[in-house]
């Protein structure tokens, strides 16, 4: 059984890694949710019911999160799963923020790779993609939309802002 403290840290120790901030000061995580499972045996933490997770800017919401950790308490998957789950962050610093919405929403820390699936969608700055299913590798920066007969892939690209020069 945890103690009240072991919960705490093991919740630290699992999620600081897991929004990836372009300072390396990391602020605390805040979690909310109507119930919680925390299994370190098992490698697995369980939050249910109306789910939020903030860690400074970013912010998580999901009807379920689910993360799967190693030993060593290394987030190895994150599941975020909802009517709509919604991840909110600041990629980099001084870049616009990113809103990201999918009914499930999955993490790969070790992999650098973030799923989006069903009814996808990535806004940031007026830039939009949507599609049944967005792949992103946080450290190459690719984006891959696969083709499924789900639907079809959109993307709005706004004009970049004229310098004022003829």
């Amino acid at each position: 059984m945890f103690s009240k403290g072991n919960i705490l840290i093991l919740l630290l120790s699992i999620f600081s890694p897991l929004w990836g901030f372009a300072n390396t000061q990391k602020p605390p995580v805040w979690i909310t949710a109507d119930a919680s499972h925390v299994d370190k045996q098992q490698g697995i933490a369980l939050f249910t019911g109306h789910v939020q997770i903030t860690q400074g800017e970013t912010k998580v919401q999901g009807q379920q999160v689910k993360i799967f950790f190693d030993k060593k308490n290394q987030v190895r998957e994150a599941i975020v799963k909802g009517d709509l789950a919604k991840v909110h962050t600041f990629p980099q610093a001084g870049k616009p923020a990113l809103d990201a919405k999918a009914r499930i929403i999955k993490y790969f820390p070790s992999q650098h790779k973030i799923i989006l699936q069903d009814h996808a969608s990535a806004e940031q700055a007026g830039n939009l993609l949507k599609g049944p299913i967005l792949i992103y590798n946080t450290q190459t920066q690719v984006l891959n939309t696969p083709a499924t007969k789900a639907g079809r892939t959109t993307i709005i690209i706004q004009p970049k802002a004229n310098s004022g020069h003829s």
